[in-house]
């Protein structure tokens, strides 16, 4: 690590308090804009292809199960 003049006269604490500041902001920005892209209403003409997701063999996909996408046929013939 390459010291300067200033972080010399910067005592420890203040270091990590700073770091520990920064970190809170940067997590806090994520959870806002996380939470505030969850309340965005999709734009109109957005519609999810359901037949697309029934053709896809991702099984835990959240946008599956929001839809309500049966099982495909491939998925019931391995269950049997």
């Amino acid at each position: 690590m390459i010291y300067t003049e200033v972080n010399e006269a910067l005592p420890l604490w203040v270091s990590i308090l700073a770091a520990i500041i920064i970190l809170t902001v940067l997590i806090g920005l994520f959870i806002y804009s996380y939470i505030a892209n969850r309340k965005t209403p999709k734009p109109e003409g957005c519609e999810e292809n359901i037949i697309a997701c029934a053709g896809c063999q991702v099984v835990a996909c959240g946008h599956r199960k929001e839809l309500g996408v049966q099982e495909t046929s491939i998925e019931a013939e391995d269950d049997k």
